[in-house]
């Protein structure tokens, strides 16, 4: 798994500045769900800190997309939950 990440990395690495760099490891620590923060941070030298600040990250500005990388896992970051509270409105 690691190698596959490594890879990926490698190649996109050059083209990112470190902002995006560092969300890129958060999404792909959620898109492989249970070990994937070690296995990002093995692969990208990462520390495993720097990944969980990003998944902070990109929950907080784009929350629409946490079910979306993590493919509709019920998944816990933070002890929050990433489901979102809908609202209804009511017509009179």
């Amino acid at each position: 798994m690691a190698s596959i990440v490594a890879e990926k990395y490698s190649t996109l690495h050059s083209m990112m500045n470190e902002k995006l760099k560092r969300r890129w490891a958060g999404c792909k620590a959620m898109a492989l769900g249970r070990g994937g923060i070690s296995a990002v941070s093995q692969a990208t030298g990462m520390s495993r800190t720097t990944i969980r600040k990003a998944i902070w990250e990109v929950e907080e500005v784009h929350p629409d997309l946490t079910d979306q990388i993590t493919e509709g896992r019920s998944t816990i970051w933070h002890g929050t939950s990433t489901e979102s509270t809908e609202q209804t409105t009511s017509r009179s």
